[in-house]
């Protein structure tokens, strides 16, 4: 029993993804010494917690949430990591309920930031709809004014009409064209 308990645990740490190596290595120095000083007693309280504790980590949900935070810790800096792991507690130093607190806790985690994230989602697909519908609007008034100015026929204000011309208090400038000795000019 001793042997099976010790082996699952053990494939248990080497497929994990939470824990760095060095940390696990500190968990299996703990729990060494912690199995030197128990009684014959502790010991198969420790091979029944084990069994619970493994039994647990076998379930779907364990599975999905070690895999989810596992990928969660991992796109972090190690200051973060470290950080988060602090939160976590120690498979070996935990009883199968509160390791079950521990699995659901991850999981709450896991719906809450994959809500978040499709709040974000939904946000930025809201943006892109958004700009597509203006830029579509802009283009569907450049496209009247065009046609406005294809079809209607082009004439200045003042042209229309016996109107005068802006600015009519200012003396216009005759302009006259010619050639002399040195050449063409341009006389105003």
């Amino acid at each position: 029993r001793w042997q099976q308990a010790i082996a699952e645990l053990r494939g248990w740490f080497d497929t994990q993804t939470i824990h760095p190596p060095a940390e696990v290595r500190r968990i299996k120095v703990r729990f060494n010494e912690r199995v030197a000083a128990m009684s014959s007693y502790e010991i198969e309280y420790l091979l029944d917690s084990i069994s619970q504790k493994m039994d647990l980590l076998n379930t779907p949900e364990a599975r999905d949430a070690k895999a989810w935070l596992g990928e969660y810790l991992a796109a972090m800096s190690d200051a973060r990591r470290a950080r988060e792991l602090r939160a976590v507690p120690n498979l070996l130093e935990m009883n199968a309920a509160e390791l079950l607190q521990e699995i659901q806790r991850i999981d709450r985690k896991r719906g809450a930031l994959q809500q978040r994230q499709q709040g974000v989602e939904s946000r930025q697909n809201a943006l892109v709809d958004r700009a597509a519908a203006n830029r579509q609007a802009s283009a569907d008034a450049a496209r009247a004014t065009a046609e406005r100015l294809r079809a209607a026929p082009v004439q200045a204000p003042a042209g229309q009409g016996g109107g005068k011309p802006p600015f009519s208090d200012v003396p216009q400038r005759q302009m006259s064209i010619g050639v002399g000795p040195m050449g063409a000019f341009i006389q105003m």
